[in-house]
């Protein structure tokens, strides 16, 4: 090969790495300027699982988990649109006790989180985190995305949240659910009670 078509090529090598990079920058600056992303932005494509935890007969939509056992929860987010998807933070917000009585104002636990995930038209990412729940109580989980401004809330239109009873079967007996079939029908929760595959 000639000099001349080595250069050529280097060139148009150099000015494609610089396009691709000048677009995921524009896509971070558009999130980070107007807190979301040009045409919406990520869902949750997967349902939360949290393991281990147990249904529990009689009561829909609550799980129960053994005080002091290891939690794990997964989820997945892909990015729906046509646009790279950037988030601060990616994760899995936790609160309770006492989660009917004091809904987010409940002592947080966390289950860690992803920091500045960007995704690409059609990416997944995989979230999974753990936490150890010590207190009896009522205690609900919801998955959660920071945009690039610092405002928290859901993935898209739908939340994903969880109530579990930290306990046993006499910790049921005793603690408040009222509010959990009354938000159950306000939020849509979606309880997988399967095992994770």
């Amino acid at each position: 090969m000639s000099d001349e078509l080595l250069k050529v090529i280097k060139f148009v090598g150099r000015t494609y790495v610089v396009l691709i990079i000048g677009a995921l920058l524009s896509s971070i600056l558009l999130a980070t300027f107007f807190g979301r992303e040009p045409s919406g932005g990520t869902s949750v494509s997967s349902p939360l699982y949290l393991s281990p935890a147990l249904p529990i007969p009689g009561t829909p939509g609550i799980l129960l988990v053994r005080p002091g056992e290891v939690m794990t929860a997964v989820y997945t987010v892909t990015n729906t649109t046509s646009n790279v998807s950037v988030s601060r933070r990616i994760t899995l917000h936790g609160r309770g006790p006492r989660a009917c009585e004091l809904d987010w104002n409940a002592p947080p636990k966390e289950f860690g989180s992803l920091e500045y995930v960007v995704l690409r038209p059609g990416e997944s990412m995989r979230f999974e985190g753990i936490q150890r729940f010590t207190v009896a109580g009522l205690y609900f989980v919801e998955t959660n995305r920071q945009t690039m401004d610092g405002r928290w809330g859901a993935f898209g239109r739908r939340i994903n949240r969880q109530y579990f009873i930290v306990g046993d079967e006499s910790t049921i007996r005793s603690v408040d659910t009222s509010c959990v079939a009354e938000r159950t029908i306000v939020i849509g929760i979606q309880v997988l009670l399967t095992p994770t595959p």
